[in-house]
């Protein structure tokens, strides 16, 4: 769960310094939020799946 609200809060951010840029006259295009928060939401459900993959063997390996 922590992986997957710490991927959300890096694309929120990622997110809000873009469109600050574009509303400061960045030459940035600014990009509809509905991509973003789809790409986001898909990054955060692989990195948690592959935490929770890895978990497993890292516990094993380290032996705790």
């Amino acid at each position: 769960i922590c992986t997957f609200i710490s991927t959300l809060a890096s694309g929120a951010a990622f997110i809000s310094i873009m469109y600050i840029l574009y509303y400061s006259g960045a030459n940035v295009k600014a990009t509809p939020l509905a991509v973003f928060a789809v790409i986001i939401l898909i990054t955060a459900i692989v990195n948690a799946v592959i935490v929770q993959v890895l978990y497993v063997p890292l516990k094993h390996a380290l032996k705790r």
